[in-house]
Order: structure tokens, then C-alpha cells, then sequence
């Protein structure tokens, strides 16, 4: 970069010296034709006491120090004494190779030369900048690898036998899925179907559902025993709200009621104030994705046209989604392999001018660890950006950890930094699937992502998040969880999950081949390798056919178990299950060779992301296809 520079600037002086050569032979012309010389009058001389007693002649004095310290600094002398040694070297050459172009132009056409070359040098320059900072941030090798595998797909043999692998798998997939599935039903039934009928096919399909479920200790997709009797309650008293819809406040008071309750209650949990306000959503992704609309609406109004958000390598898809959805620039942020939590510096780095919003996690959901908040929130209150702390996971533990025992630092809106935060109620919070609450610290905040139209021909239409018309049995079935459980109902049940936890990772700590990804508080472990002798995905696998639902996860790679009210009782098996699927790992080397999830990892890294991404929306076509 400096040769190029530096080759500028010799081109730019031989350039002007050869204007300056053809301007001095116009001169020497003229005043051969005019021999009258005017002399100008001589300037009186400033004393020197007037220009020493000048009130700017200190200031003026002190400024070129400043400049004069700034270049030893930046070693501008040594610059200048180079670039003037090769225009010295380069001097004569050139002016013979320029002279006879720049003879034939006058002024007027070398100012039109040099304007173009300013221009494009500019344009040239603007694009250098911008192709090193996507190199900077997205890396060199990947997005060039992504660009030629898009070139190189388009050529026939190649597109048609990308398209047989994927049909293959397609094929694959509807296979083991169809395995799963009985009386399939293809078009509508032309006339009715007793209603006997119907509940004997569903009594069926729920048995069936529960044999799955109870031969195998899940995590994360169950939270709640279907035999309790609070469980018995939701259900019994939801029902009166499954027609119900709260967009119609009017005929619908009770539904409205109970929404606008729950987010207060909830806001209560995080220490909110009187401002504190937020949307009831159908899950962490709506949540996620209205503070997003919101801080990019809000960017908006502060003059930011090309929005950008910052958010660690853990933080949940559905940021990734959000950008995606709302044009807005991912910036992702490295995190610790030992720690499983955001590097903090870089993350500090990542933010400019452009950064809409920062977001973290209170727990990330691979592997379980909270970001350093307290940190990063005084940070982004100094930078003015807005923070938004994604407790979705831990929505119903995080709150309640302090209070039995557990140490974390703050994380909720008693840090002025904190502009929003998401809470799951369908996961420790006991509610029916399909209930989340996005928080905002003020009305501002919340009105940049509620809609409204009033030119519309159907009347005025306004919505507080995305969905229109939404049913009133999630937000009822939240209301009565949170009614019936309490603060200590919920605090009772947080601290079993919280003691079940400590024993596993306790046990953990004393196997020497495992070891956990950072130091896990808040329900959620991610175990990884402590030895290249044993690959932990084979431990993933034998679990599995032990019974143990565990989820398989990368960057590192690692297996993950999350603790909660329907697995809590069985810990003593996970701990002696485990340890007999290690022993197994270290005793049979075989078991860790070709293992289904290395090979799936390995291979999805060394291929072209779209290709990746293609794929898995081949399995989501073999779920909704029948």
C-alpha cells in the first residue's frame, strides 16, 4: 500500500514539473512580445514586536509544535525523504517518456486530465476500503470459495448432479420419516368423519407419541410432567380460549387482560420499572425478531442507513434470522473455546457508527454460559447502543438464581443499558408452547416495532408485533402458570434444576476424558473431549442408545444436556451412563472412527455455506411433505 502511494506522488510531481516547464515556455513567449515590465509596490515589513505581541502567535507557535510532534510520530520526514529519493531516481525517465504527451495539451485540458484521475483514484480507493473491510470481518477464503462454487454450479453436469444428491437425500429422509407416520390423509374427506373415529386415531397417535417420548430422557423440547396437576389445570381452563382473539380487545377483554398482565408480571421479574413495557409473542424467535425490527426502525431515526449488529458467535439463529429478514448487517463476534462465552474485546472492537444494537446471552443456548453483561452494557451506554440480553433459555431460572444460592452478576434492567430482553414462558415458566415476552425499557423503544395503516381500506389496522390475529389459550395458559406456581413455586423448582446441575458437573469434573465447555450455572452443560483418544460425539451415540437425548453441537464440538423438570430425577443415571459410555469410548478405539456427526461437521465445513444450507431445507421438505 505505501509503494502505491508513493508511486502517486512521483507520478504527481513529474506530471505538475512538466506543466510547470510548458506554463514557463508560454511565459518567456509573452514577454518576448511585451517588453514593459510594471513593478509591483514593495509590501511595508510587519515588525517583528507587533507579530511577537500578536494574541495568535502563541497559539500559532504551539499549533506547529503539535504538527511538527505528529510527524516525528508518524515519521513523515523519513516518508517524504523517500518518496523524494525515487522521484529523483525516477525523475528523468519519466519526464522524457510524459513530455512529448503533456506538450500538445493546454492548462485547461490538464486540469480536465487530473480531475478524472482524482475521481477515479477516489472510486478506486472507496472500493479498496470496502473489500478490506468485508475481508476483515467475513475472511477471505470463504467468501471466495462461496462465489466460485455459485459460478461453477451453473454449469449443467454440475447443477444436475447437485440436484441427484440432493434428491437422494430428499428420498432418505421421506423414508425415515414416513416410518413415523400412519393413516396418512392426502386431500380433504369428501363427508365427515364420525367424531369417534377421530378421537380413537388420536388416542392412538398420542400413545404412540408417548412411548417415544418416555423411552428416552429429552432434553429441551419438555420441560413440564404431563401428571401434574398444575399441568391438568392449564389444560382444563385454556380450552375456553382457543377461539379467542386478543387483536379484537373489544369483544375479547378477558384474553387482552390476561396478555397485558402476563408482560407485566414478567417485566416485574427483571426488575423493570414503571416504563418498563413489552409484546406478547408466540415463542424467542417473534421476541428476538421484534427487538431487532425495533433497533433497526430506531437506527433509522438516527440517521443510520446502513444498520449493523453486533452479537457473539453463540447468540440463538434467530438473529442470524433478523438480519436476514430486515437487511441488517451481521457483525459476529469470536468466542472463547475454554470460557464458551464473547471475547469481549473484539466485541468492544466490532462496534462503530453503524452498530444498531448489541445483543447477548443470559445463557447461550450451545453450551449454556452467560456473557460478561455487566461489562459490555457499560460499554455500549458509553457508546450510546442499545443492548438487548436474549434470556429466552433461562427466562424462568435467571431470575431466581441469586435467590437460591447461585452467584451470577447482574444481567436484567437494573444496568441503564439494558434496552430489552426476551423471557420464554413455554420453557421453565410452564406455559403452553407458543408464549414468549419481549421487554422494553420505555414506550420508544417498544412503538418502533408495533405497526400501524390508517390509509387502508378496511379501516384503521394495527398490530403490536408481526402476527395479526392471534389465539388466546397461550397467553391464558401463561396467566395461569404464573398465577398458580408464584414466585416460590417458580424459585422451588429453579433451585432443584439449579442442585441437579452442581452434582452433574461435579461428577464431570473428576472424569479425566471429559471435560465442560466454561463454567455452566443456569441449567444448560456442554461436554467436550479432554483427550484426542476419544471422539465425544461416539459418547453422544452411545448415550443415545442408552436412552439419553442429548444434542450434538460444534465450535467445539461437544454434547449438551439441558436440566429441567422432566430429567432432573433421573441425574444419578445420566452421571453413571455417561461415564460407562466414556469407558466404552477409551476401551474400543474403533467406536471413534467414521462416527455420523464428526463426518456431518467435518463435511459441512469444507463445503460452500449455500450448498449446507441447501440441505437442511431438503430435510425440512421431507417433514412437510406426506
Amino acid at each position: 500500500m505505501k509503494k502505491i502511494f508513493i508511486l502517486f506522488a512521483i507520478l504527481a510531481l513529474v506530471l505538475s514539473q512538466a506543466s510547470a516547464q510548458k506554463t514557463k515556455k508560454a511565459s518567456s513567449a509573452a514577454g518576448s512580445k511585451n517588453q514593459t515590465i510594471q513593478e509591483q509596490p514593495q509590501e511595508t515589513p510587519i515588525e517583528s514586536n507587533s507579530i511577537a505581541n500578536c494574541p495568535f502567535h502563541a497559539l500559532q507557535q504551539q499549533g506547529k509544535e503539535t504538527l511538527q510532534k505528529v510527524a516525528d510520530y508518524l515519521k513523515l520526514d523519513e516518508a517524504v525523504s523517500y518518496a523524494h529519493n525515487q522521484y529523483q531516481t525516477y525523475k528523468v525517465p519519466l519526464q522524457e517518456y510524459l513530455h512529448p504527451h503533456i506538450e500538445k495539451y493546454d492548462k485547461t485540458d490538464l486540469a480536465l486530465v487530473w480531475t478524472v484521475v482524482v475521481l477515479v483514484l477516489t472510486f478506486l480507493s472507496s472500493i479498496l476500503i470496502k473489500s478490506l473491510k468485508f475481508a476483515r470481518k467475513n475472511g477471505v477464503i470463504a467468501p471466495v470459495k462461496e462465489y466460485l462454487f455459485r459460478k461453477v454450479r451453473k454449469v449443467p453436469f454440475v447443477k444436475r448432479k447437485i440436484q441427484m444428491e440432493l434428491d437422494k437425500t430428499l428420498k432418505t429422509l421421506e423414508e425415515e420419516v414416513n416410518k413415523m407416520r400412519t393413516e396418512k390423509m392426502h386431500r380433504i374427506p369428501a363427508t365427515g368423519i364420525k367424531a369417534k373415529k377421530i378421537m380413537e386415531k388420536l388416542d392412538k397417535w398420542n400413545t404412540r407419541d408417548s412411548e417415544f417420548r418416555n423411552n428416552k430422557h429429552v432434553t429441551g423440547c419438555m420441560y413440564a410432567r404431563e401428571d401434574e396437576e398444575a399441568i391438568e389445570l392449564i389444560k382444563e381452563y385454556t380450552k375456553n380460549y382457543l377461539y379467542a382473539n386478543p387483536l379484537h380487545f373489544e369483544i375479547f377483554p378477558s384474553a387482552m387482560q390476561m396478555e397485558a398482565e402476563v408482560i407485566s408480571m414478567t417485566a416485574g421479574l427483571y426488575n423493570g420499572t414503571q416504563d418498563t413495557c413489552g409484546i406478547l409473542t408466540s415463542g424467542g424467535t417473534e421476541s428476538i425478531l421484534l427487538a431487532c425490527l425495533a433497533y433497526r426502525e430506531y437506527a433509522r431515526e438516527r440517521g443510520i442507513k446502513e444498520p449493523e449488529m453486533v452479537i457473539p458467535e453463540t447468540a440463538h439463529a434467530a438473529f442470524y434470522k433478523a438480519c436476514w429478514y430486515f437487511g441488517i448487517r451481521l457483525v459476529k463476534v469470536d468466542c472463547s473455546f475454554e470460557t464458551g462465552t464473547v471475547l469481549v474485546k473484539k466485541l468492544k472492537a466490532a462496534i462503530n457508527k453503524n452498530t444498531c444494537m448489541v445483543a447477548v446471552s443470559f445463557p447461550n443456548y450451545p453450551n449454556g454460559n452467560y456473557d460478561d453483561v455487566e461489562t459490555i452494557a457499560a460499554y455500549c451506554l458509553s457508546k450510546n447502543v442499545p443492548l438487548h440480553v436474549d434470556c429466552c433459555l433461562g427466562g424462568f431460572l435467571a431470575p431466581f438464581a441469586e435467590n437460591c444460592g447461585v452467584k451470577i452478576p447482574k444481567f436484567d434492567f437494573r444496568l441503564p443499558a439494558v434496552t430489552s430482553i426476551s423471557c420464554d414462558h413455554h420453557k421453565y415458566g410452564l406455559a403452553p408452547k407458543g408464549v414468549s415476552v419481549v421487554m422494553f425499557k420505555n414506550k420508544h423503544y417498544r412503538s418502533h416495532c408495533m405497526y400501524a395503516l390508517t390509509s387502508w381500506s378496511g379501516g384503521i389496522y394495527a398490530t403490536p408485533g408481526l402476527s395479526g390475529s392471534r389465539g388466546g389459550a397461550a397467553s391464558a395458559g401463561a396467566w395461569i402458570a404464573m398465577c398458580y406456581f408464584g414466585y416460590a413455586g417458580y424459585r422451588e423448582r429453579a433451585e432443584a434444576v439449579f442442585r441437579a446441575q452442581e452434582k452433574f458437573v461435579a461428577a464431570i469434573k473428576q472424569v479425566p476424558e471429559l471435560k465442560l465447555v466454561g463454567e455452566p450455572k443456569l441449567g444448560t452443560v456442554a461436554i467436550s473431549s479432554n483427550t484426542k483418544k476419544m471422539n465425544i460425539y461416539s459418547v453422544h451415540d452411545l448415550m443415545l442408545k442408552k436412552g439419553w437425548h442429548l444434542n450434538a453441537t460444534q465450535k467445539p464440538s461437544a454434547m449438551q444436556f439441558l436440566f429441567n423438570y422432566c430429567n432432573i430425577q433421573f441425574v444419578d443415571n445420566l452421571i453413571k451412563d455417561m461415564k460407562e459410555c466414556v469407558n466404552k469410548c477409551m476401551s474400543d478405539p474403533s467406536l471413534n472412527v467414521d462416527n455420523k456427526w464428526a463426518s456431518l461437521y467435518a463435511t459441512a465445513a469444507k463445503l460452500p455455506t449455500s450448498l449446507v444450507e441447501e440441505g437442511s431445507k431438503v430435510a425440512i421438505e421431507s417433514f412437510l411433505k406426506i
